[in-house]
């Protein structure tokens, strides 16, 4: 599981892929794809982009933009994160180069009132297209099939967050492999536990979102999924938030009543800061830190010599919001379709290729340097486990 080529491992219930800690999963047959059909067909990024270096050979795309290209609002849970930042990075630089032209990105800072209403602003502007990631599908399907679509503004949902069934206003879903990384962390973490010199059970504290947003929840329910099936592992205690920021001291004031704590498991690495801090903090050094998500935080600890204990999934934010660009040009271009789910596969971070991850999916996509000081702990070319 240490290098980066390696096959991670076949068990029952879960099915990986070998190559470049690329992972997929099949949990009891259960589906953790966007939301669509049981049958439906989710392609991968590579797939998706496959289809756009076509019409790019046929010189499509620069006749399309020749031709004024179309305009795109985003609207969106909180620009404010970490696929927020790659969000409007990724579309700042690259959505004019698909002649695709953004007229609006609205946060919507978690509140579903707020989103609702900007929505309703959305549709007076006429768009061509509208990107959408929002935490309450439900509660948003009414304004996008009886607002959106008859100002004729055609929706590309993000993150399986969609509950309207595709139509000529749907051009689809595009999401990352959520499931599979939380998973490939829970995995991770379960491997360093069975390593360390401790006994069995191993104590977990799960720390989860206490609002409904599927592309979050799922990370914690794979947790479940996992220690289910697997009696030497323990959930004794769990902590909610809303505000990640406030885990901290939420842990903090736990961390005392659990003497016998193994690992923290955090469904992203905001929270999971303040997980590690608190254990810090208290000297609680030898906890095992679970979390999913690609922010500098962790990958600094992980380019330290001597790191905590994490471990740490995540999928390339970059890749999923290419997918909703290139929906939107596959959709816009005569004698094309777009897949209706399209899917950025996930991946587990080790030392060996963080330098190269953080390269691929947070400098590269932002278009910033890598830091000294993380390139300064890390050698390309040393053996690094």
């Amino acid at each position: 599981i240490a290098g980066v080529t390696e096959t991670l491992s076949i068990k029952e219930g879960l099915i990986y892929w070998e190559g470049s800690n690329k992972v997929y999963t099949s949990f009891e047959g259960e589906r953790y794809a966007p939301y669509g059909p049981e049958d439906a067909e989710v392609l991968t990024y590579s797939e998706v982009e496959a289809m756009i270096e076509e019409i790019i050979s046929e010189g499509l795309l620069e006749e399309f933009k020749d031709n004024g290209g179309v305009t795109c609002a985003v609207v969106f849970h909180d620009l404010g994160t970490t696929l927020g930042a790659i969000t409007v990075g990724v579309l700042n630089r690259i959505a004019s180069d698909y002649g695709i032209h953004i007229i609006s990105m609205l946060s919507a800072s978690w509140d579903t009132e707020r989103m609702i209403s900007q929505l309703e602003t959305i549709a007076v502007m006429k768009p061509d297209y509208c990107i959408l990631m929002a935490t309450d599908p439900d509660a948003v399907a009414d304004v996008v099939q009886n607002v959106l679509k008859p100002a004729g503004v055609k929706m590309v949902h993000s993150d399986m967050c969609t509950r309207n069934e595709p139509d000529d206003s749907y051009v689809g879903v595009g999401g990352s492999d959520y499931a599979g990384f939380g998973l490939a962390s829970v995995e991770r973490m379960a491997q360093m536990l069975r390593m360390s010199t401790k006994e069995p059970p191993y104590e977990i504290l799960d720390i989860f979102m206490a609002i409904e947003f599927h592309p979050v929840n799922v990370r914690n329910d794979m947790l479940y999924a996992y220690v289910e099936d697997h009696p030497d592992l323990k959930i004794v205690d769990s902590i909610g938030f809303t505000d990640p920021y406030e885990v901290q001291a939420k842990v903090e004031a736990k961390l005392p009543l659990l003497p016998d704590l193994d690992a923290i498991f955090t469904p992203w690495t905001d929270p999971g800061q303040g997980g590690w801090r608190a254990a810090m903090g208290l000297g609680r050094t030898d906890i095992i830190h679970c979390t999913c998500d690609m922010e500098e935080f962790a990958i600094m600890e992980f380019a330290n010599p001597d790191p905590p204990y994490l471990s740490l999934g995540f999928t390339n934010n970059a890749e999923e919001v290419m997918i909703w660009l290139d929906m939107i040009v596959l959709d816009a271009i005569e004698g094309y379709e777009a897949p209706k789910y399209g899917v950025s596969e996930a991946h587990l971070i080790t030392r060996a290729n963080c330098l190269e991850m953080y390269k691929w999916a947070w400098a590269n996509p932002l278009g910033i340097e890598v830091p000294v000081e993380l390139s300064d702990l890390l050698s390309e070319e040393e053996d690094l486990p």
